[in-house]
């Protein structure tokens, strides 16, 4: 099965007041459908997302809106959890499994053929340059990131994309990108992975 047969993009919808005016800020992004145990996730970043925000998963008949209680914002690592579980419609579709995934850091070098995905769902190579502590945007603090090679000019609409193998192993997700190094900027899976041990042992992250 194909990483694209995962793939959804999500659309998020704010009222931005200014003061003197209403603007509506829209932004679309990258997900993918994770199963954890006996249960349904979209994960993606979750820049842009406020309090206001009404977020919708743009599906071929129809948008389905997210209520909030099924999202988890982590604005530290910029990643946005959607447990879909509820929703039928996940149900029978493809999802990539997390106890499934393997790799392993020291494997992941210059030399590792790695894949993004574009705004209009097209499969682009990439390349682990380094990884290094770095500030990604105003949301996020100074934390341990990859740098990846960016795979054109303009990288809109690739955020909370995975960055995967051709075995489909994801070893991070896609965040937005370095001015100084033209690089794109990816949060490691691994703590995604530390997410979820938090969320099986507690119920809660």
């Amino acid at each position: 099965m194909s990483i694209l047969q995962a793939l959804y993009k999500i659309i998020s919808n704010t009222d931005i007041n200014s003061g003197k005016n209403i603007e509506l800020l829209e932004s679309i992004r990258n997900s993918i459908l994770y199963k954890n145990k006996n249960k349904n996730y979209l994960i993606s970043v979750c820049h842009y997302i406020y309090d206001n925000t009404e977020i919708n998963i743009l599906l071929k008949e129809h948008r389905l809106k997210i209520d909030k209680s099924n999202i988890l914002c982590i604005p530290d690592l910029d990643i946005m959890i959607i447990d879909v579980t509820e929703y039928n419609y996940f149900n029978d579709k493809y999802k990539i499994d997390l106890a499934k995934m393997n790799y392993k850091i020291n494997h992941i070098n210059q030399n590792t053929q790695l894949f993004v995905i574009d705004s209009v769902s097209q499969i682009q190579p990439t390349k682990i340059m380094n990884m290094n502590v770095q500030e990604t945007n105003n949301l996020c603090p100074t934390l341990l990131k990859y740098n990846a090679k960016k795979p054109c000019n303009n990288i809109e609409g690739y955020s909370g994309g995975p960055v995967y193998d051709c075995f489909n192993n994801i070893l991070g997700i896609v965040n937005g990108y370095c001015t100084k190094t033209n690089n794109m900027i990816v949060t490691p899976f691994f703590f995604i992975k530390r997410i979820f041990n938090e969320i099986d042992k507690h119920n809660s992250f």
